[in-house]
């Protein structure tokens, strides 16, 4: 596990946290349904982040997503938030915004790894 880079120039431009619940849910034939939180952590976090900076701090995020692999984890403190928590990183887009200044958005995903 490693820190999510942050010595870089780069910038937050959006960020946006949804959240859902995971749940085990039985519905019987007359309507009546029974519902309980799946396992101990059932709160499931996602965050849109998109970033921008230059072209060498954005191709910086590219090989550090690039090397976790989408199964590794890395530390991040959200916006708004006071403590650190883990996360994964399976999608991520580059576009370029102008002549060296570039987004990218990046979709993290909370985990609850050891």
């Amino acid at each position: 596990m490693s820190a999510l880079p942050s010595t870089l120039s780069i910038r937050i431009e959006n960020y946006t946290k949804t959240s859902s619940v995971r749940i085990i849910e039985n519905t019987f034939g007359d309507g009546y349904s029974q519902r309980v939180p799946d396992g101990i952590n059932t709160i499931i976090n996602k965050a849109t982040v998109e970033l921008t900076g230059d072209y060498s701090d954005i191709a910086t995020y590219d090989s550090y997503f690039s090397g976790l692999q989408g199964a590794d984890n890395f530390t991040w403190t959200p916006p708004g938030e006071s403590s650190t928590s883990k996360w994964i990183c399976k999608t991520w887009s580059i576009i370029t915004l102008s002549n060296n200044t570039y987004s990218l958005t990046a979709q993290f995903e909370r985990v609850y790894d050891l």
